[in-house]
């Protein structure tokens, strides 16, 4: 464990050091160490030998036949890869890079940036980053549309949420809220919904092969069993619960953010929803990691005094060690993370 540890020590040390501020260039030296640690691990994480029986299957297929399948854009990286002998390391590194320059312009955004990337490393980085890498490109590029999402047109929106459907089908959830920025009144959200709605309607249409793969694992007696669902939705819902609390106070320091409380709410119908389809919960759980990476960000400032930020941080700070040693501990999956080995060090 000493080597997650240690990746998580960076954000909290920076955070201690830097509380409300982050400077860029501390930010880059922290994104490529994470780089390094998630995208030259070599039979490390949940997901290696899956993706390496898709790599062998991509061995078969040309581009055409690729583009002619769901998730198209991950595939074209598994034939890119496979013809260039970078292997799975290659889509490794490749999909790290797209999911942390997401997650650390996005970070940068909220009010305390290091108190963000402790929340992602806490859970995401681990679950996505090392064990499901075509939906952390699919997050990089979610990640980047929210940071300046209420600058963004709805078209631009819904660009980079397509674009991320790419690489992981489960994207378009995404869509359900791209009415939620800052004035926008509730008949625009309402309508955006059911355009959303719409959108994703003719997009599965158009993917039915994908639609059936998803309803198989999702729905029914045959749906895959996901155990830390309850976990991740419980992670994303108590913060969420504290902010829709509280939102008067969230309101008073920072303005209305419907988003943001849009988000909160769905991170709280994911508890229910674990019961009816883990697998569904676990996955939709990861987009909506967003909302706690906000809310942690900002409680100091929201809940503290002028003397007490600082302690609030540092709290705030020490809670996402507590959740990643927790997850570390007793998740089944955890033993696929341990020993941690790395191509960079001379494993494999």
């Amino acid at each position: 464990m000493i080597a997650y540890l240690l990746l998580m020590s960076l954000p909290l040390l920076f955070g201690l050091t830097q509380p409300r501020r982050a400077h860029a260039a501390a930010l880059i030296f922290v994104a490529i160490i994470y780089w390094l640690f998630i995208g030259f691990r070599f039979k490390t994480g949940t997901d290696w030998f899956g993706y390496l029986n898709q790599l062998a299957r991509v061995k078969l297929l040309d581009l055409l036949t690729i583009w002619q399948k769901a998730e198209p854009a991950f595939g074209t990286l598994l034939w890119v890869n496979d013809r260039t002998g970078w292997g799975l390391t290659g889509i490794n590194a490749m999909s790290a890079a797209v999911f942390l320059i997401g997650l650390f312009i996005f970070a940068r955004k909220t009010a305390s940036p290091w108190i963000a990337v402790a929340v992602a490393t806490s859970y995401l980085v681990l679950t996505l980053g090392m064990g499901g890498i075509r939906q952390a490109m699919a997050m990089g590029l979610i990640f980047i549309v929210l940071a300046d999402w209420n600058k963004r047109s709805t078209a631009s929106r819904l660009l980079f949420i397509g674009a991320a459907s790419l690489f992981h089908f489960s994207a378009l959830f995404m869509a359900a809220f791209l009415a939620f920025g800052k004035g926008s009144s509730r008949r625009l959200q309402f309508l955006g919904i059911f355009g959303a709605g719409l959108v994703v309607i003719l997009l599965t249409r158009s993917q039915p092969e994908q639609v059936d793969i998803y309803m198989q694992r999702y729905v029914g007696e045959g749906s895959v069993v996901a155990q830390g669902a309850i976990f991740h939705a419980l992670v994303n819902a108590l913060p969420a619960g504290v902010y829709l609390l509280f939102r008067k106070r969230w309101r008073e320091y920072f303005g209305a953010n419907p988003l943001l409380t849009a988000l909160s709410l769905a991170a709280l119908a994911m508890l229910p929803l674990v019961f009816v389809s883990s697998i569904a919960a676990s996955r939709l759980s990861m987009y909506l990691t967003v909302a706690p990476m906000m809310i942690w960000a900002s409680a100091p400032l929201v809940f503290g005094g002028q003397k007490s930020q600082a302690q609030l941080a540092a709290g705030a700070l020490a809670v996402q060690a507590g959740v990643m040693v927790v997850w570390l501990t007793f998740a089944n999956v955890a033993p696929a993370f341990f020993p941690y080995r790395n191509v960079l060090l001379g494993a494999g």
